[in-house]
């Protein structure tokens, strides 16, 4: 038998682990020189999280973040 929290807890589990993931890769795109290659490879990470998230993640506010926000703020700072 399926069992929703269980699903719920691991969706929020992957969420929360991509939320530090995009934290993180901002935070390394502003201390380093990366080139094309490396900012095209942590793009495709950013936007693999960002569908993940708005895939599964069972609460549609984010807890109040503004999430287009952060993943816009991550892309320039990748660009």
């Amino acid at each position: 038998m399926w069992d929703k929290s269980v699903s719920l807890r691991q969706s929020g589990a992957r969420s929360a682990a991509g939320f530090a993931i995009l934290c993180i890769l901002g935070t390394m795109c502003r201390s380093q020189q990366y080139t094309s290659y490396e900012r095209g490879e942590v793009e495709t990470m950013l936007l693999n999280i960002t569908a993940d998230i708005k895939k599964h993640y069972y609460d549609p506010q984010m807890h109040g973040v503004d999430w287009d926000a952060k993943v816009r703020d991550a892309k320039e700072k990748i660009d």
